[in-house]
């Protein structure tokens, strides 16, 4: 009966070689999969690169297409539409006076 116990349990023991082949083979995997980090990373900023190549000047063509709508020596606030609110709609632009007491 032990015998049979015994030959049952050798064949699923890990010995120190099985452990220090199976460090090695869990090495070689960690660094396949950090080289493979390192190489996606380096994609992502060449691809941040040439999406900021290619939005950044679309950006300032826009922002200085505003400034030759703007005339000479006005500022971009003055030249801005003034908004115009309910009351001074109805009142012809003005604010309606108080009734000063008496």
């Amino acid at each position: 009966m032990a015998s049979a116990i015994f030959d049952a349990t050798h064949d699923n023991v890990a010995t120190k070689q099985d452990i220090e082949a199976l460090r090695n083979e869990m090495n070689l995997r960690f660094e396949q999969v950090d080289h493979r980090i390192d190489q996606v990373v380096v994609r992502l900023s060449a691809a941040m690169v040439v999406v900021l190549g290619l939005s950044l000047p679309c950006i300032s063509g826009r922002r200085a297409m505003a400034d030759e709508r703007t005339p000479a020596g006005v500022s971009k606030s003055a030249a801005a539409p003034v908004p115009r609110h309910r009351a001074q709609d109805r009142t012809g632009g003005h604010h309606p006076q108080l009734p000063v007491a008496p």
